[in-house]
């Protein structure tokens, strides 16, 4: 039986820029939040974790580097707090925002941004709009396009955008998005819905 438990409680994803790491330092110093682990720049996965006072919430910046936006995780008893004040001082994706991004035509960049923040920002149950907005990009021609799709199914794993990322594994002319979909498909199965 696949793990379904989540290693967080809630996910806030910030628009990527020069601040955005800035802006979560100064929520978690106006907070006196502990610092437990400071990013390193050199390292994989660029992460700062802190603790509330009370050491009863973790709250995580993470540079992801596979899709170039960064987000906030948060989980513990004070989630509706540290959330609230992230909200009030970070500039965020929403995900209608997010959805509105995706279905406007743009440039290659602005694309994976707005397929990135979609599943970033997406609910727990399948939203027809991003399914149909996913669908209609399985055949553009950039591959990095594609890719994304594979990328953004693993942060909003529902059956249909599975089923897109089945069929990018099965008929993709590209190797490494045929091969990244497998490997997601893989992990899918052996751990469920847990990202």
């Amino acid at each position: 039986m696949p793990n379904k438990e989540r290693f967080y409680d809630v996910r806030l994803t910030l628009k990527a820029g020069r601040m955005a790491e800035p802006s979560v330092i100064r929520v978690a110093e106006r907070n006196d939040w502990f610092l437990n682990r400071m990013g390193n720049r050199k390292a994989e996965i660029y992460l700062d974790q802190w603790i509330t006072p009370d050491e009863k919430t973790d709250i995580r910046y993470i540079e992801d580097p596979l899709t170039g936006l960064p987000f906030v995780t948060i989980r513990g008893e004070g989630v509706e707090t540290a959330e609230r004040l992230l909200r009030e001082s970070c500039d965020l994706w929403e995900f209608e925002e997010a959805l509105q991004a995706l279905e406007t035509p743009g440039d290659r960049d602005a694309t994976l941004t707005a397929i990135y923040a979609t599943a970033y920002t997406a609910p727990p149950d399948p939203v027809a709009d991003v399914v149909n907005a996913f669908n209609s990009l399985l055949c553009d021609s950039d591959p990095a396009i594609r890719q994304a799709i594979v990328v953004a199914t693993g942060y909003a794993p529902w059956p249909q955008l599975v089923d897109i990322v089945r069929h990018l594994a099965e008929t993709d002319p590209v190797d490494h998005v045929r091969n990244n979909a497998r490997i997601l498909l893989e992990g899918l199965e052996i751990h469920g819905e847990a990202y």
